[in-house]
């Protein structure tokens, strides 16, 4: 799906932030059962509960989005996993989690988007090396040490955002396209008509949204779940 040719005004993107901690009572009961025999599977009661209020939350805002309740959303999976709505309205989705934090972006195009939590990376040079392009390997190495975690997430969640909304995953070399490192890079042009941008994200995490439209407006939003 793309952006419609006779839209003038930009695309606005409504960015959720999910907390992953909060009470799953009523996120639960709006999983499907496969969805609840995937949570009954986990070991830890954490991970089990970051499942559901990551997937509940999911349900509750496409189903705002379009008119349903989250538990009668039906969901169907790409070649290589990208998920969209079975039925009903079309409509652009995405979500990235990390730690107790979930992203859920929206919009009338094809998004894709990624949340890394910030932490000390003693490979990241290694990772530099094997899968940022020539070019970010170059800016990488100009810059003082004291920079160089920040950019590296900056650059890996820009390029991640890119091939989530792809859905081509790791089929498309990372190495294949160029990202800027720099936070002044307020919005990246990229091919086919993608752009990707750094977004706001709370205090230790990175984040990045690709969006198959330029100039989309972004707007934050926080979820809560109503237990």
């Amino acid at each position: 799906m793309g952006c419609s040719p006779a839209v003038r005004q930009p695309v606005r993107v409504d960015v959720w932030r999910v907390r992953l901690d909060q009470p799953d009572e009523a996120l639960a009961a709006t999983l499907s059962p496969d969805e609840q025999a995937r949570a009954a599977r986990f070991v830890f009661p954490h991970d089990r509960r970051r499942f559901v209020a990551c997937r509940g939350a999911l349900r509750a805002i496409l189903g705002a989005a379009v008119g349903a309740h989250g538990a009668e959303l039906r969901f169907e999976y790409g070649a290589r996993g990208k998920p969209r709505l079975a039925d009903g309205p079309t409509v652009g989705f995405n979500v990235a989690h990390s730690h107790d934090l979930a992203l859920v972006a929206v919009a009338d195009c094809e998004l894709g988007v990624d949340l890394e939590l910030v932490r000390p990376m003693a490979q990241a040079e290694a990772l530099i090396e094997r899968w940022f392009s020539v070019a970010e390997q170059a800016a990488f190495a100009m810059l003082p040490s004291d920079q160089r975690e920040a950019a590296f997430f900056r650059g890996w969640t820009r390029k991640e955002a890119y091939l989530k909304g792809l859905g081509g995953g790791l089929t498309i070399p990372l190495r294949s396209f160029d990202v800027s490192l720099d936070p002044g890079q307020a919005e990246l042009p990229l091919g086919g008509g993608w752009t990707v941008r750094s977004i706001a994200a709370p205090d230790g995490y990175a984040a990045a949204l690709a969006a198959a439209s330029p100039g989309a407006v972004v707007r934050a939003r926080d979820f809560t779940a109503r237990s």
